[in-house]
């Protein structure tokens, strides 16, 4: 033992790094834990209860169910049928649709599928319905336990501590009055967003490479006499020549070999390029674009940023190359290669057969392509099978008729067993960093609950502070600042011991009371783009700015946590 301090001291270091460093939040956990493991303030048998607690193993298995029914049509039939002529009907559907599917479904699979039916939309209102898009889907996700990995993570925590699971009514009562108040002022404010201009394209400010080959007929001769000025929405910005940069590009530059031709536009277009000779894009050094495009987000919680394509190797990793980048709110400069990613970054990629076999695919990207997204739908029956599956399963966990991970390890038992996923595909898809990350954080909440959470608590309550609703306030906007600040899982599971702490020492009738208010903070992801990821999406979607995003998503956060304390102090007030 080094002291009693020393595990504050790890603690404060882990919030830091949450702060200030790119490396997921499982990793930093974990890292902490083994901190602790090796300096003897916790014992090997309590990590590996954590992990099989119930909670987790439940965590686990919704998740793999839940990839089991996007496997299915049924977002993409509900997505077709979202917008209509006018912007107040549209608004009411999606809103309605997206809060019902997002309470049951990962809300990230449920923007992504409707982001792609929006954008693609001709009608002029279509990108005020982004940014509630992402809104709806996380008031969606408070509704019930099973709507966010973030409910499942607190609902694990409560297990370790000797309750059985959080009650569903706990969970409808706040947040449907929210999710009902919030998307009603969010529809006013969404008519404020400036509407796309005519004709103007979602891909107009990505950024296209071609490398000029030996022996290119466009060696000696100028940008204008190659008319590469000449192009239909595509520009010239920049050539990168060795290790020089030209740029901005004279129409009396002449072009050599080897030269790196940076185009900004219109990735449409983008084969136009091949009609000149001895010109090869970045992502086909035969100049040939033989597989179809697919658009990915690079992930928050991505293991690629800061990296660059080359040092990812990413042809090899994803059997796919980049064609084109696009990314809000800073040029990108120097060619593509060199390119340092960053969470947010839109690619296009041209697909190998093997792209979504890949175990790394889903968990560096989100796939807002709906044609790649549902390239390995079920058949009709299969579909009735999933869809029934997974809700009699949910029912069933919900009612408390048998533990949630029965319920859920028979409908992946039987969906094995029928064809609708192979074991294959689960073990692609299990969601190992998250559950390395809520097991980590159980076992540093035992140890800081152990040593200074009852301390904690009796500071707190010599201020004589004389309503328990100021401390249930006080919980919510704690959990809601960590949420914008780190990530809303990493929140929940800092927050919920200083709340169920609180809770105790309140009494019994407001320890829910205290749960609920890091259930809802740590949902409130509303006023920074990169803090969630449905935030993420349609911020590259529809092409805003940080500005443009956090004038609407802080409104919401005021509506939202008006709305949730009013419910609080009703409730338990």
């Amino acid at each position: 033992m080094l002291g009693h301090y020393f595990p504050l001291v790890v603690f404060c270091g882990l919030f830091a790094s949450l702060i200030f460093s790119n490396l997921h939040p499982s990793k930093l956990f974990l890292t902490a834990v083994i901190v602790l493991l090796a300096s003897g303030y916790i014992e090997t048998n309590q990590i590996l209860q954590n992990g099989i607690n119930s909670g987790v193993v439940t965590l686990v298995l919704l998740i793999l169910s839940a990839n089991i029914l996007e496997r299915t049509k049924v977002l993409q039939r509900v997505a077709d049928r979202l917008l209509n002529t006018s912007f107040s009907m549209s608004y009411l559907r999606m809103s309605v649709l997206t809060i019902l599917m997002s309470s049951a479904l990962s809300n990230t699979a449920v923007v992504a599928s409707f982001v792609s039916v929006i954008n693609a939309s001709a009608r002029p209102y279509a990108r005020k319905l982004l940014i509630p898009l992402s809104y709806c889907a996380i008031l969606g996700g408070t509704l019930t336990i099973v709507g966010t990995s973030t409910n499942l993570i607190v609902n694990s925590f409560w297990l370790d501590k000797g309750h059985s699971t959080l009650d569903y009514t706990v969970f409808l009562k706040i947040g449907i009055p929210t999710a009902i108040i919030t998307s009603f002022c969010l529809f006013y404010l969404s008519r404020n967003v400036k509407e796309a201009k005519a004709g103007q394209q979602a891909t107009e400010d990505y950024f296209v490479e071609a490398k000029v080959k030996s022996g290119s007929a466009l060696i000696g001769k100028s940008v204008a006499e190659n008319n590469l000025r000449q192009l239909e929405q595509l520009f010239l910005v920049e050539i990168y020549r060795g290790n020089r940069l030209i740029s901005p590009v004279a129409p009396n530059e002449n072009i050599c070999e080897g030269d790196k031709l940076i185009f900004s536009g219109s990735v449409e277009s983008v084969g136009l390029l091949q009609g000149f000779d001895g010109l090869a894009l970045f992502a086909s050094p035969e100049g040939a674009l033989t597989r179809n495009l697919t658009k990915v987000i690079v992930s928050n919680k991505s293991t690629l940023i800061g990296r660059t394509l080359k040092q990812i190797e990413f042809r090899t990793q994803f059997d796919a190359a980049v064609v084109a980048i696009k990314r809000d709110g800073e040029r990108i400069s120097g060619g593509l290669g060199k390119v340092k990613l960053i969470a947010g970054d839109l690619l296009v990629l041209a697909t190998g057969s093997d792209f979504l076999k890949r175990q790394n695919v889903r968990k560096n990207f989100y796939l807002i392509d709906k044609q790649i997204a549902h390239r390995y739908s079920l058949n009709r029956v299969q579909e009735i099978f999933a869809v029934v599956g997974f809700i009699s399963a949910i029912v069933a966990g919900i009612a408390q008729l048998v533990p949630f991970e029965l319920s859920l390890s028979l409908f992946i038992f039987c969906a094995v067993v029928f064809g609708l996923v192979n074991t294959a595909d689960l073990k692609r898809r299990f969601p190992f960093e998250l559950w390395m990350l809520v097991t980590s954080a159980l076992s540093i909440a035992s140890v800081i609950e152990s040593y200074y959470i009852q301390q904690f608590t009796q500071v707190v309550f010599s201020f004589d502070i004389a309503s328990p609703i100021i401390l249930l306030i006080a919980i919510y906007v704690l959990t809601l600042i960590l949420t914008e600040l780190v990530t809303n899982n990493a929140a929940a599971a800092i927050a919920f011991p200083i709340a169920y702490s609180i809770g105790q020492m309140l009494g019994e009738e407001y320890m829910l009371a205290s749960i609920m208010a890091v259930v809802f903070g740590a949902s409130a992801s509303f006023i920074f783009p990169h803090s969630y990821q449905t935030n993420l999406i349609v911020f590259n979607a529809g092409n805003f700015t940080n500005q443009e995003f956090a004038k609407t998503g802080y409104k919401v956060s005021v509506i939202y946590s008006l709305s949730v304390v009013g419910m609080l102090y009703f409730l338990y007030g």
